[in-house]
């Protein structure tokens, strides 16, 4: 901890607003990347909601009530907004969000899913960051290795399945935007896994990281947090972030580098249709 951190409600206006700004990006890239698709934007309770085809995971929205009041009017707008295009309503809540935004959700019978936890450290300005182990190589993907990427990527989060044409989408949308910066990993030669890094401001948020099954353990998501906190700080960064599920050895990873917990998030959902 330093004086460069902020924290409280401070600290998730910063990293839910990051969260929004990146959701608003990729969903002003989606039609640019697939000219037949469509994305929407809306605005509401001070915060996001964002949508990026019928099955995307980035279809939530994030960052309501923390800067003021939300009423049951702004989450009625956000339920049309997603039941309109045929998806289920989903909303983070942030723990220190504005108490009438829970109201709201119960108004309008939104129900718990699960919880992300969010880590954070700062960026210390004098930080040694250790190299990668000998045999390993964590550099910049290419332009012309979005296709590896968003493979690499997909193989480390699902089953073992082969990539649909719906995974590979996500999978270049999530490479793309100007404040991206996406990673591929090697291990004696062969690309081992994926990670990026999404800038705003001082905030490097750390996102996306995948590791080939039969890479694990080899420590290469330490080296891709190491080498994503030490370009961040190259960026102008004072403070990093990420998301990770309780428990996991992502969480157990992360906090090995610095990382704490400053807040578990809920996810919300409502029916798809409204009752």
């Amino acid at each position: 901890m330093n004086g460069l951190e902020p924290r409280g409600t401070e600290l998730a206006r910063l990293v839910e607003g990051v969260n929004a700004r990146a959701l608003e990006m990729y969903a002003a890239n989606l039609p640019r990347l697939f000219p037949n698709a469509r994305s929407a934007v809306l605005r509401a309770g001070g915060g996001v909601a964002a949508f990026l085809e019928k099955d995307s995971l980035l279809n939530y929205a994030v960052g309501l009530g923390l800067d003021g009041k939300v009423s049951g009017e702004d989450i009625a707008q956000i339920c049309e907004f997603y039941r309109s295009r045929g998806v289920m309503p989903r909303v983070d809540v942030c723990p220190l969000a504005d108490p009438s935004l829970t109201a709201a959700l119960r108004e309008h019978n939104f129900r718990l899913y699960s919880f992300v936890m969010v880590l954070t450290r700062p960026i210390l300005p004098d930080e040694d960051f250790a190299p990668p182990p000998d045999g390993m190589v964590v550099r910049v993907a290419r332009p012309e290795e979005a296709e590896l990427w968003a493979r690499v990527a997909d193989e480390g989060f699902s089953d073992g399945s082969p990539i649909t044409e719906e995974r590979r989408r996500f999978g270049l949308l999530m490479f793309s935007g100007e404040a991206h910066v996406p990673y591929l990993v090697e291990l004696d030669g062969e690309v081992a896994a994926q990670g990026s890094l999404f800038m705003h401001g001082p905030y490097a948020a750390l996102a996306s990281c995948s590791v080939r099954a039969r890479f694990r353990r080899r420590g290469i998501q330490n080296a891709l947090i190491r080498e994503r906190l030490r370009r961040g700080r190259e960026l102008g960064g004072t403070i990093a972030g990420l998301f990770v599920a309780g428990s996991s050895q992502s969480q157990r990873n992360a906090e090995r580098q610095g990382f704490h917990v400053a807040y578990t998030k809920a996810v919300m959902k409502a029916d798809l249709e409204e009752k």
